[in-house]
Order: structure tokens, then sequence, then C-alpha cells
């Protein structure tokens, strides 16, 4: 579930993940590194659309 308030001051840096439900072949946090590392030489991440991350990999 998505807490707008977390967010509401930070919307372009959000990087939404669905919650870990106990899935042992859940493998979320391993593409997320995987987006990360392509993301850290970038000077400006809010010009960056991120809702859709996960269709990379």
């Amino acid at each position: 579930m998505i807490h707008p308030k977390k967010v509401e001051r930070n919307y372009g840096n959000a990087i939404y993940v669905t919650p870990w439900l106990g899935d042992q072949n859940d493998n979320e946090l391993q593409l997320l590194t995987k987006y990360l590392l392509q993301l850290r030489d970038k000077a400006n991440l809010r010009c960056i659309e991120k809702r859709n991350w996960k269709i990379h990999f």
C-alpha cells in the first residue's frame, strides 16, 4: 500500500516497491539494486520517470 503522506514532499524521488510477504522467490530488492545502480550517476533524479521501473528488467 502506498502512503501518499510519506512521499507528498518528495513525490519526484519516490520509487515504489511491492511489500515483501515472505515469498522466498521474491527478487524485487535485487532488481531495485540494479535499477539504483543505473541511476547513481544521474544529476537530477526528479526528471526520470520511475513509476514503471520494474519493466526495465
